[in-house]
């Protein structure tokens, strides 16, 4: 369990957006639960990150593909994901 527990205007949203997505590359079997005080802004948030897992740029570092179907299949060539 890790709790982010710092003052207003000190990037916890950065890190933890940057922090889940590594993560998830490292660790792919994880769960996390984002809370926030607006559903407007965890919305937001999870956008980013599965922005950031999708981009063919992470998935060349990580050489990892995330899908949001359950029915696609991943192919990985070079490490880029098709």
């Amino acid at each position: 369990d890790i709790a982010i527990n710092i003052p207003p205007r000190y990037g916890k949203t950065l890190l933890l957006v940057h922090f889940v997505a590594w993560s998830l590359a490292r660790y792919p079997d994880s769960n996390y639960l984002y809370i926030s005080y607006s559903k407007d802004l965890a919305m937001e948030q999870t956008t980013i990150i599965r922005d950031i897992i999708t981009h063919p740029v992470y998935a060349k570092i990580f050489i990892l593909c995330f899908y949001i179907s359950l029915w696609e299949k991943a192919v990985i060539i070079d490490g880029i994901c098709l």
